[in-house]
């Protein structure tokens, strides 16, 4: 049964990378698709946008850099190692890939982590220019499909990858303070507990 479902959703897999990398293939995407899938090969697409549009507000860049960071260590540095996922099969055999083919693991995709954890972070916040993230967001990741690089369920992934990473990185300060909190607490009762204990010493 298991092996049925996980056949089945392979199946779907393939219909649509079929769809999206082979059945649309066209000279202009062809031409534009590699230079837009490497704007993030390493996450400066919104390094350098985020500085442009936010330099003025450091939590705004502190906020981004981290939710690329807890992306970038998650997925590229943990998911990926978990589930080793080939890459989609070379279909047909004549396929030409538009860029060098990648030796890591399929699931998640990495580009559509980092991208959806930064549109996380600046939707959350409700940031101007939050749509340019946007844009560059889905273009992005629907580059990564193109190529023949990922299936499209590597993308999903990577969409839930990056929305988790963002809610994290907004949620940090909160759990933060709560964790000071808590330590503080039990420091206060510790502290309590000796000063009585003590007290007690001196009677005895």
């Amino acid at each position: 049964m298991k092996n049925l479902i996980h056949n089945k959703f392979l199946q779907i897999d393939n219909i649509l990378l079929d769809v999206l990398s082979i059945k649309i293939k066209n000279t202009f995407f062809d031409r534009l698709m590699p230079k837009i899938t490497h704007w993030n090969d390493y996450g400066q697409i919104y390094i350098i946008t985020s500085i442009i549009l936010w330099k003025d507000n450091l939590t705004n860049l502190l906020n981004i850099f981290l939710a690329l960071t807890l992306g970038l260590l998650s997925g590229e540095g943990f998911i990926k190692y978990l589930f080793k996922r080939e890459r989609p099969l070379v279909t047909p055999d004549n396929y030409c890939f538009l860029i060098k083919f990648p030796n890591s693991s399929s699931f998640p995709s990495g580009h559509t982590t980092s991208s959806f954890a930064v549109l996380g972070v600046t939707w959350y916040m409700d940031l101007q220019y939050k749509y340019v993230i946007l844009v560059l967001a889905v273009v992005i990741s629907f580059s990564r499909v193109y190529l023949h690089v990922h299936y499209p369920s590597d993308i999903i992934g990577g969409i839930l990858l990056g929305f988790i990473c963002a809610m994290i990185t907004i949620k940090m300060p909160e759990c933060l303070g709560m964790i000071q909190s808590i330590f503080s607490n039990i420091a206060a009762v510790l502290s309590a507990y000796v000063a009585n204990y003590q007290s007690l010493q001196l009677f005895t």
